[in-house]
């Protein structure tokens, strides 16, 4: 099946709407091959220049405009699992992606640097990212990077959100605090020890950087050997080693979560924090407190996390940032 498909709404954040792009890629073999995609995706494409409500592959209604008879556009709603699944379902029927370059997709840019600031642009789920985008043209004019920096990495973290993986012994509130810095109720919380069985994750904004925050089940030392919590431990350790950030959290009455680290086999934490602050101090070393009951340290907490991530001099700096090491290559 000869048939391109492009996202044309970012695909890091949730929104409203979506829009995904069809395209017939054979002249010759149209509107054959965009009804097989449709067909694929389980519904019927509405006659040219219509619009029509489908259902597509049971995952979610969509408006569908056909344009042409080579090119149709799926409006499904935003959200980042669900345009997943249908570009899962289109990659199984044979479809590849369209990726044009930024400078096809901004003819309005003064030059290619612009152009692919502006493609950045769409795609990052950070605030900080904007200003800082913005100004990278006028500055690759002025000096020329040679090659990429640590600084260029970190940067980059503005553009893909990094991990930050929670671990430490349960019932300790890890779970409040994420429901805290989301804002929304996500993680289950209760005082009984194996709430979180699985790992729970949520993408939340910490002072314009877009992290996903993942809340791993509690790691016990003398825990029986159960099945499902044997089970958990081993995605609370998997997914904190592939973090970019491994937190380890205790609270006043909890052993120092590092040696629950140590006893998994994971990495040194890079961040140690002392959840549930109000219940007072505990008697190990820790770089910060909080509290989700009272929002004390909360500021900092959030503030601190993103200086560890991203410096604050990093954003500072008038140094071109070398935000795609494509451009490296341009002429």
């Amino acid at each position: 099946m000869s048939t391109r498909y492009r996202v044309s709404t970012p695909r890091t954040r949730p929104a409203a709407i979506a829009a995904i792009d069809l395209y017939a890629d054979d002249p010759t073999d149209h509107p054959t091959v965009l009804h097989k995609a449709a067909f694929q995706l389980g519904f019927r494409p509405p006659p040219t220049g219509t619009i029509a409500l489908r259902d597509i592959a049971g995952i979610d209604h969509a408006v569908v405009a056909a344009w042409t008879d080579r090119h149709l556009t799926l409006m499904p709603h935003g959200g980042p699992a669900v345009i997943d699944a249908i570009l899962a379902t289109l990659q199984q029927a044979g479809a590849t992606e369209l990726c044009p370059d930024p400078t096809t997709r901004y003819p309005e840019a003064a030059d290619p640097i612009e152009a692919h600031a502006l493609a950045a642009l769409a795609e990052s789920p950070s605030p900080l990212a904007v200003d800082l985008l913005l100004s990278q043209p006028a500055r690759w004019r002025a000096m020329r990077p040679a090659a990429e920096t640590p600084r260029d990495r970190r940067l980059r973290r503005l553009l893909h959100p990094p991990t930050i993986a929670v671990v430490g012994p349960p019932n300790v509130g890890k779970s409040s605090l994420l429901n805290t810095l989301a804002g929304r109720e996500l993680a289950a919380t209760c005082n009984a020890p194996g709430t979180t069985r699985d790992h729970i994750g949520a993408t939340i904004n910490l002072a314009g950087l877009a992290v996903r925050w993942i809340d791993c089940p509690g790691l016990r030392t003398d825990a029986p050997p159960e099945q499902a919590e044997t089970a958990a431990a081993r995605l609370a350790v998997q997914a904190a080693a592939g973090a970019d950030l491994l937190v380890a959290a205790g609270d006043s009455g909890s052993c120092d979560p590092k040696s629950v680290c140590r006893a998994a086999g994971l990495r040194e934490p890079e961040f140690t924090l002392a959840v549930r602050a109000d219940l007072g101090p505990p008697d190990w070393p820790h770089d910060h407190a909080a509290a989700a009951k009272t929002g004390q340290g909360i500021t900092r907490l959030v503030a601190a996390l993103r200086e560890t991530l991203v410096p604050e001099a990093d954003l500072r700096s008038d140094a071109p940032w070398v935000f795609d090491p494509r451009l490296l290559d341009l002429g």
